[in-house]
């Protein structure tokens, strides 16, 4: 059984997060940098997103058909994709993909790692964080209604996540603890390889989870997006499922992937 410095040794320290305690904790303008990537990375992704929900929803007439569906998520796929590849080249491969929910596991499976171990400063950064990443999907979300036309006509266009055909919170709730709970289990596995190839898996794994979720939640798997829609849709009833479900589907992943990690 490996012990967590050993999990470390077998691959580059500055791989992991929050924020790095390497570099990042002697370096200021590197941990600049990271908050400036994770916002811009939150506001690309709500932004470009959000356009293809509005102007999907203006040519389906709002229906969440097949088409459409397959249409968004493999749209964003790609996007998630290409974001990633460009923020963690500029932030040095310490970036959280833009998702507070991965933040937490990533600041998880630093603490169970004990790099130089300072529980406030872990809370602290995790905290700057997360603030740029809402910010960046506020900014995101509202330019999604200043270009779109009529983006703010239905809430089935503007991006905001809500349980349909039948669902309960109960089981959108639950959906979003699986979804996330997989999408974090992959990233921490492929998080020390290549960018592009971690890019290009991480991407997929979105596609596969958006195409069967999509039409049930919304599947954000993501509390930022779903918080810069809410805001600027003025949709919050429903907010709770996904801050709470993706969190904890973060820190369970993180959590099985240290469990498997410390076996081998």
């Amino acid at each position: 059984m490996l012990e967590g410095s050993e999990i470390i040794d077998q691959g580059s320290k500055n791989d992991i997060y929050l924020p790095a305690r390497s570099s990042l904790a002697d370096d200021p303008g590197d941990e600049r940098i990271l908050l400036v990537t994770e916002c811009l990375g939150a506001f690309l992704f709500v932004c470009l997103g959000g356009m293809v929900i509005a102007v999907t929803g203006d040519v389906e007439a709002e229906e969440m058909s097949c088409v459409r569906a397959v249409v968004i998520a493999l749209t964003d796929g790609f996007l998630y994709y290409a974001i990633i590849y460009v923020t963690m080249k500029m932030s040095r491969g310490k970036g959280v993909y833009f998702n507070p929910a991965l933040a937490v596991a990533l600041t998880v499976q630093n603490l169970y790692l004990n790099v130089k171990p300072t529980i406030v400063v872990d809370l602290v950064r995790l905290l700057k964080t997360t603030l740029v990443q809402f910010f960046g999907s506020c900014v995101g979300a509202a330019m999604v209604y200043m270009v779109v036309p009529r983006a703010l006509d239905g809430l089935e266009k503007t991006g905001v996540a809500s349980p349909n055909f039948g669902e309960t919170d109960g089981e959108a709730f639950l959906l979003e603890i699986f979804l996330t709970f997989i999408l974090t289990i992959v990233i921490l596995n492929v998080r020390r390889n290549e960018e592009r190839k971690s890019s290009i898996v991480i991407g997929f794994c979105f596609v596969s989870l958006r195409l069967f979720s999509l039409p049930l939640t919304g599947s954000t798997m993501n509390p930022a997006r779903a918080f810069g829609h809410s805001v600027v849709g003025g949709a919050f009833d429903d907010y709770w499922i996904f801050f709470f479900g993706p969190c904890i589907g973060a820190v369970l992943g993180a959590v099985t992937w240290l469990s498997i990690s410390s076996k081998f």
